[in-house]
């Protein structure tokens, strides 16, 4: 574990990326990470209401990553856009099932390559967009393919493709279609809360793109031709992206 920690310690700025180290052995096993420029602190089993405090650091980003992508998939819909939803595990996402735009919901940690495939039949001869939450469970999946069509041309068939997940293990994923959102070079983040997640879009953020607190609309755009990115806000969170 150590030698993770010092990896991705070594390959990214403490402004890009931080550490909360959890040890329920005394703190043996991250003993020589608590001195990185990178680490906030270290809980171990001896600190029972600092373990809990981390936790509930790491569920309150866990929510508002859940509460950001229910609230865009939410817009979309509102606006007629059709969706496919995939929902690894029960997140607030499944709330939105019953909606008359999702054209199907595939759950499950197995994605497949035929449901995808036939889901994207149904939606044939309008704009659909893919919506993968938890991404980072789906870095090896049998829709790898399906995936990484739409990256590369789906914007020529109208199919978009959005996900969300842990930002820690997309942004160092460099293969399969994961890897191709990042070669492809363009898109939008969502409220970027580190500049390392330009990563995900294969490009490096400026300190200004992420500043300050998040807004509510707030977004990194990547032009396609030029790599450039440009920071908008949308005025209401009912305008249609296309």
């Amino acid at each position: 574990m150590q030698s993770l920690v010092a990896g991705l310690a070594a390959g990214n700025r403490p402004d890009e990326m931080v550490f909360v180290l959890i040890d329920h052995k005394g703190g043996a096993a991250f003993k020589d990470c608590v001195d990185l420029p990178h680490t906030l602190g270290m809980v171990t089993d001896l600190d029972p209401h600092l373990t809990e405090r981390a936790l509930t650091s790491i569920g309150a980003e866990l929510r508002r990553r859940e509460t950001t992508l229910v609230t865009m998939s939410a817009s979309l819909l509102a606006c007629g856009t059709r969706a496919i939803l995939v929902t690894p595990r029960d997140t607030p996402l499944r709330a939105l099932v019953a909606h008359p735009h999702v054209v199907a919901h595939l759950p499950g940690a197995d994605l497949a390559e035929q449901p995808l495939l036939d889901a994207l039949a149904r939606a044939e001869g309008a704009p659909v967009v893919v919506v993968v939450d938890d991404a980072d469970m789906h870095t090896n999946c049998l829709a790898d393919p399906v995936l990484r069509g739409i990256v590369a041309s789906g914007r020529d068939r109208g199919t978009a493709l959005v996900y969300a997940g842990v930002s820690e293990v997309v942004t160092q994923h460099m293969f399969g279609w994961l890897g191709e959102a990042r070669r492809a070079r363009s898109g939008a983040l969502i409220a970027p809360q580190t500049i390392v997640e330009g990563d995900l879009l294969g490009v490096r953020l400026s300190p200004d793109a992420v500043r300050g607190q998040p807004r509510p609309g707030r977004a990194v755009v990547v032009d396609p031709a030029t790599g450039g990115t440009l920071t908008i806000c949308l005025p209401n969170t009912s305008a249609r992206v296309v």
